[in-house]
C-alpha cells in the first residue's frame, strides 16, 4: 500500500525518508498514425489510453540519525530488495490520484541525483498504473470422449479385415548402418 498525505509517503508500509518535493501524474492517450503516399497529413485512429505515470520527488538531506545515503538504501529496498525478481504491486491512496481513477502501481523507475554543490541527493520515484488483464477460459462444447473410437466407412473397414499381404513382424529386420559394429534386430542387441 502506498499512501501520499501531508508530505509524507508511505510505500509497502514503509514510511520513505526525505522531503516530499512534488507528485506529478501524467495519462496519454494511444492513437496510431498511417503514413498515405503523396499525403502530408497522416490520418489518426484513437485506440485507447497508456497506463498513467505517477512521478514523486523526494529531497533526502543527513540528519542527526543517518546521511542521505542511509535514507537511499531505505528507498531502494522499497524498489526492488536483495534477491527480489519481479516489481511488487502496489494499492495507492492519495485524493490527487483517486481523482484520476489510479488505485494500483507498480514502482517502475527510481532515479537518484546528485551535484558538486551541495549535500543532498534527488530521488525521483517513477510508478506505474497497474491494471491486470483478467482471461476468461471458455469451456469446450464439444463432445468428444476419450473412449469413443474414430467412425470408419464401411469400405475401408472391409479393406482392413480381408487384406492379404500383412506384414510378419518376423521377417522385418533394422536398419544397419555399415559402420557400427552392433545393431538392434527385433528389440534385441546383436554384436556382429
Amino acid at each position: 500500500m502506498i499512501i501520499v498525505d501531508a508530505g509524507a509517503i508511505k510505500v509497502g508500509g514503509i514510511l520513505l525518508p526525505g522531503i516530499f518535493q512534488k507528485l506529478e501524474v501524467e495519462s496519454n492517450a494511444k492513437v496510431d498514425e498511417i503514413d498515405i503516399k503523396g499525403k502530408s497529413v497522416k490520418p489518426k485512429q484513437a485506440t485507447g489510453y497508456e497506463d498513467a505515470k505517477i512521478k514523486i520527488t523526494l529531497i533526502l538531506k543527513a540528519n542527526d540519525d543517518e546521511d542521505e545515503y542511509e535514507q537511499l538504501v531505505k528507498i531502494q529496498n522499497v524498489f526492488k530488495r536483495p534477491g527480489q525478481e519481479k516489481p511488487i504491486v502496489y494499492e495507492i491512496f492519495n485524493k490527487h490520484l483517486n481523482a484520476r481513477g489510479i488505485s494500483k502501481v507498480i514502482f517502475k523507475k527510481l532515479t537518484t541525483k546528485e551535484n558538486n554543490k551541495s549535500n543532498l541527493l534527488i530521488v525521483e520515484c517513477e510508478f506505474w498504473e497497474y491494471i491486470p488483464i483478467t482471461i476468461k477460459a471458455a469451456k469446450s462444447t464439444s463432445n468428444v470422449s476419450s473412449n469413443m473410437k474414430p467412425e470408419l466407412t464401411k469400405e475401408y473397414e472391409t479393406y482392413l479385415s480381408n487384406r492379404t499381404n500383412r506384414i510378419d513382424k518376423n521377417k522385418i529386420t533394422a536398419a544397419v548402418d555399415d559402420d557400427a559394429d552392433n545393431y538392434i534386430r527385433g528389440g534385441h542387441y546383436v554384436e556382429y
